[in-house]
């Protein structure tokens, strides 16, 4: 076996008994690899409900299983499964948008650390409408 191999099946041992699940080898040459995360878990399911604000949204979800993350993303646009053009973050399991056009919208949340983010939650709707001139959500 050539020295490169045998520090690489050790470093390969020490690192499967380490290793978190989401964790992949790749190998870029012979006697060499590298470990990658693969991505953070993403969050528990997220609920929404109409919020206290007129034409609000108020997001409620299940922590990620990942300790390390930074906090959350909340994404939302117009489009079902889709483009999310706008984001917010925080570091709670709560988020409240400010009052919304007239429209159906659709959000997902996501855990990030840095610039790595999990998947999309389970994406929920929300329709804001107009009643007597004030928008409200339904």
């Amino acid at each position: 076996m050539r020295r490169g191999t045998a520090v690489g099946l050790g470093l390969l041992a020490i690192f499967w008994l380490a290793a978190p699940a989401r964790a992949a080898w790749t190998s870029s040459a012979a006697g060499s690899a590298s470990a990658r995360a693969t991505t953070i878990l993403p969050t528990g399911t997220l609920t929404a409900t109409c919020g206290v604000v007129s034409a609000s949204v108020k997001l409620d979800w299940a922590a990620t299983s990942s300790p390390w993350a930074d906090g959350y993303e909340v994404a939302w646009g117009t489009s079902p499964g889709g483009s999310y053009p706008t984001t917010a973050t925080t570091p709670s399991l709560t988020y409240t948008t400010p009052a919304l056009g007239i429209g159906t919208y659709y959000f997902v949340v996501r855990a990030y650390k840095g610039s790595w983010r999990s998947a999309n939650s389970n994406e929920v709707s929300k329709s804001v409408i107009s009643v007597l001139g004030i928008g409200t959500c339904s």
